[in-house]
């Protein structure tokens, strides 16, 4: 009996100190309110965004074939509503994240109060269409384009452990994205990551 409460007390100060580490006061994803502190569920100001958006840039250097840019970025925290006016027609509505390229500097714009795991994964997409721009033909096709980018997102939320965001993008059925992750996702099963580098590098 008193081995059992022994090691259940350990087990319960090893839980302590890993939330300390993962929840504790100095960690950006707590705010205090009322005197009592509160897990931060959604991304709403720079000062939440820009860690996770550095994250998402580690893994993709470090484990995706050394993705990264060039040109310098801009990341902005936006309005469903201004996002829209920006959105080409065919997706007004519906878009969470924008990317252009304007006067040498990549603008990824993506909307407030996303949930961690889809601001991660819209960051993941964006940034990818920020090295098509310099590293792809300019007259891809969307279907490639499209799908290229939401593999790299799945890849992303499967390197961070965001499993149920990962498989959104798998089960995508629809004819631009869905079917360009699907393309995508067979050249990296026959030939692994720099495959699917290599093919949308050099394929329109």
């Amino acid at each position: 009996m008193k081995k059992t409460l022994k090691i259940t007390i350990v087990f319960l100060i090893v839980i302590l100190l890993f939330q300390s580490r993962i929840y504790g006061r100095n960690n950006p994803y707590n705010i205090a309110q009322g005197g009592n502190t509160y897990y931060q569920t959604v991304i709403n100001t720079k000062e939440l965004a820009i860690p996770i958006f550095e994250k998402m840039r580690s893994y993709l250097y470090y484990n995706l074939g050394g993705i990264s840019v060039s040109y310098p970025y801009v990341l902005d925290l936006v309005t469903p509503e201004y996002l829209d006016q920006m959105a080409p027609a065919t997706y007004k509505g519906m878009e969470v994240g924008l990317y252009t390229f304007e006067k040498n500097y990549h603008h990824i714009y993506i909307i407030n109060n996303l949930a961690v795991d889809q601001f991660l994964g819209t960051a993941a997409h964006e940034y990818a269409h920020a090295w098509q721009t310099e590293n792809c033909p300019l007259n891809q096709n969307i279907v490639l384009k499209e799908g290229f980018a939401d593999w790299v997102a799945y890849k992303v939320l499967q390197m961070d452990g965001a499993i149920n965001a990962s498989q959104n993008i798998f089960y995508r059925s629809d004819p631009v994205y869905g079917k360009g992750f699907k393309i995508i996702l067979s050249i990296e099963d026959r030939g692994g990551i720099q495959a699917v580098l290599d093919y949308v590098k050099t394929t329109p």
